[in-house]
């Protein structure tokens, strides 16, 4: 981190409310660029999103845990042929996969174009990639050449701008449900400095990650 001037973060999966609050107060507070680095599967670009705006479960709380700031910088299935990434280290996409991949493409703040041809392209080609995979390039690739063109380069999946949040969407069928009706057995009715910080999916590639900067 020394090195790079940066901050990592891993959220282990999907990312605790204590270290997204903590993402945000790093973008808000210290005006820090936030970037994700997740694995190319309909799992890992749904945590960029709940990092970004947040949650459908925690709508009541996104506000205070949302950082609509961070960009995606990948993995991406396009990143394959960019970076000539083996394609023995690709897996295929299996029916839960698929099944959360249509549910992405359904969702009003992925309907950007650029998305929209991501998920088509991991269908397309069937395979998704784990951030593992880049090591097949060398244990430095990632730290070395990667991440530094992509951040370079400005090589991110952008958000469809205007797009209604999940904050603002739970809101908005809140909005159009019945209010809770209150009696005496309770509610009813509604049962140096740094200067980045890099959120990786799973812990275990956050320690190789530092251990070679």
């Amino acid at each position: 981190w020394e090195k790079n001037n940066c901050i990592i973060i891993t959220g282990r999966g999907q990312a605790a409310r204590g270290e997204r609050r903590f993402v945000q107060r790093l973008s808000k507070e210290h005006k820090l660029p936030i970037y994700a680095l997740m694995d190319a599967d309909p799992w890992g670009m749904y945590i960029y999103s709940v990092i970004k705006q947040g949650s459908i479960s925690l709508s009541y709380s996104e506000e205070k845990l949302a950082t609509p700031d961070t960009k995606y910088i990948g993995l991406t299935v396009g990143d394959v042929e960019k970076f000539k990434i083996p394609k023995e280290v690709t897996i295929k996409l299996n029916t839960l996969d698929l099944k959360r991949l249509n549910e992405l493409q359904s969702y009003e703040w992925f309907k950007h174009k650029k998305w929209q041809q991501e998920f088509q392209l991991m269908k397309d080609k069937n395979i998704k990639m784990e951030l593992e995979a880049l090591s097949k390039k060398g244990i430095r690739f990632i730290t070395e050449e990667y991440l530094p063109r992509k951040i370079k380069d400005e090589d991110f999946l952008p958000w469809t701008t205007g797009s209604i949040g999940v904050f603002d969407h739970i809101r908005e069928r809140m909005n159009r449900m019945p209010l809770p009706i209150l009696s005496a057995n309770g509610p009813s009715g509604l049962g140096p400095r740094l200067s980045q910080a890099l959120i990786v999916e799973f812990d275990s590639f956050a320690s190789a990650f530092l251990s070679f900067l």
